[in-house]
C-alpha cells in the first residue's frame, strides 16, 4: 500500500486527477492549506471517483455535510483506526 502525502487540497486534487483510478482511500483533515478545505476535497473525490473510500478528520465537530458513504474520524487519530479504515477501503 502506497501513501501519497499532499501539502494542500490543490495538490491533492492534482494527484487525484493523475492517479484517482488507483486510489483506494482519501484521508483528509477539514482544515487544509490553500483555498479548498477538506470537506470540499472530499466532495470532489466522491463526485469524480466514487470508488474511493473518503475519510475526513477534524479536532472539532463538522457542521457541514460530508459525501454519502464518507467516514468521519475525530482527532486525535489512533493509528489502528486508520489502518482499519485503510483495510476497509481495499474490499
Amino acid at each position: 500500500m502506497d501513501v501519497i502525502e499532499c501539502d494542500s487540497a490543490e495538490t491533492a486534487l492534482r494527484e487525484l486527477e493523475k492517479t484517482g483510478e488507483r486510489v483506494s482511500m482519501l484521508l483528509t483533515d477539514v482544515k487544509l492549506a490553500g483555498k479548498i478545505d477538506g470537506v470540499e476535497l472530499a466532495h470532489f473525490a466522491h463526485d469524480y471517483y466514487p470508488e474511493i473510500h473518503v475519510v475526513v478528520t477534524s479536532g472539532s465537530p463538522i457542521i457541514r455535510s460530508l459525501p454519502d458513504g464518507a467516514t468521519f474520524m475525530p482527532k486525535p487519530l489512533r493509528p489502528l483506526d486508520v489502518l482499519h479504515e485503510a483495510e476497509r477501503s481495499r474490499h
